[in-house]
């Protein structure tokens, strides 16, 4: 998404991508299941928002500083009856990631401006828009950058409550190195990968995805006992 199209992907009816415990982060859910892809201009979209309108459920978000145990958080709460969670997903990333890059340029007229206050409002509300028959929904924002918006989502949404998960900046710092290396291993893999047939890669993509999420997962666990 940006300020001229919207890319959506389509996911099979039988796939649940607010499933917490098989996808820690909805947008991992978008990208795996994707049977299709479909871009729409952001001028027509944007004329659904008061269609969509507001969320009719209670709907609160986490905001965190990462690695402070969110995701953890909001798997707890999708075992609750009646409460939904999305945890990270695809549209607010790339609204905050745009924010990361306009940062030295005109980064408070960008946030305070009408055109992102519209996409903003829109991804809300359709991400929350399949929600009427749930009784809470939860919205997990990404990292750190989404500090930046906190004042905004309080001024569109001012019925939303808003929870803020801070973690001991020695211990994040030791638990994103710990990550960091995780990586470098992965990205040598990743290397390889990229450079096999893609008969073979389409298969092994979903094996791979599982097997680093198992090697981030004993990190995190040996880290804990360490520590």
């Amino acid at each position: 998404m940006d300020s001229s199209q919207a890319v959506f992907v389509e996911n099979p009816i039988d796939v649940n991508i607010y499933d917490t415990k098989k996808y820690p982060f909805f947008f991992i859910a978008q990208r795996l299941s994707c049977v299709k892809v479909i871009t729409v201009p952001m001028s027509d979209l944007l004329k659904l928002s008061s269609r969509i309108g507001d969320p009719k459920c209670s709907v609160g978000w986490i905001l965190h500083m990462t690695r402070c145990g969110s995701t953890a958080v909001v798997q707890g709460l999708n075992a609750v009856p009646n409460c939904t969670v999305v945890s990270e997903s695809q549209d607010l990333l790339v609204l905050l990631s745009e924010i990361a890059m306009k940062q030295n340029v005109n980064f408070n007229d960008y946030l305070t401006s009408s055109t992102f206050r519209e996409i903003l409002t829109f991804s809300v509300r359709f991400i929350l828009k399949d929600f009427s028959k749930a009784e809470f929904a939860c919205i997990k924002t990404t990292g750190s950058f989404s500090y930046c918006i906190v004042s905004l989502i309080a001024d569109i949404f001012p019925d939303h409550k808003l929870v803020s998960m801070h973690r001991d900046g020695l211990a994040t710092a030791k638990s994103m190195w710990r990550m960091c290396n995780a990586h470098v291993g992965l990205k040598t893999g990743l290397f390889v990968f990229n450079r096999l047939p893609t008969k073979l890669t389409k298969p092994l993509q979903k094996f791979l995805f599982v097997i680093s999420n198992g090697l981030m997962l004993k990190l995190r666990v040996t880290f804990i006992m360490e520590n």
